[in-house]
């Protein structure tokens, strides 16, 4: 598998870089939580290679979300904060926009509004 990635990064590269230049939505996603690939790291490293494809933060950030759902067909569901949606978000310390790596420091995160992890109470901040 990591031999056909190597293979095949450059050319998936300029791919993603063609389509941002011309406006194809695309949805982020990723293979995480298979071997070789947890989620400790490898989500961000895909968002920040968008943005180097030419993506800015916030369209980084709404093929995560938005862009994602709707892609989908799921947008009366989930891809936003907004009533009657399903409440699935992270709470951040540092602003996403900056820096994609604020994703690597949540302080929360809440699955149909509910807390299923809360870093500020482990940490005793």
């Amino acid at each position: 598998m990591v031999k056909k990635a190597r293979l095949v990064a450059k050319p998936h590269f300029a791919s993603i870089q063609k389509l941002v230049q011309n406006g194809v939505p695309i949805a982020m996603g990723t293979d995480s939580g298979c071997p070789y690939d947890d989620f400790s790291h490898w989500v961000v490293n895909e968002m920040k290679m968008y943005q180097d494809a030419g993506m800015t933060p916030e369209q980084v950030l709404n093929s995560s979300t938005m862009v994602a759902a709707k892609l989908l067909r799921v947008e009366d569901r989930v891809g936003a904060v907004k009533e009657n949606l399903a409440a699935d978000f992270v709470v951040l310390k540092n602003n996403p926009l900056d820096n994609l790596s604020a994703f690597e420091q949540e302080i929360a995160v809440y699955h149909n509004g509910r807390q299923l992890v809360n870093r500020l109470e482990k940490a005793g901040d």
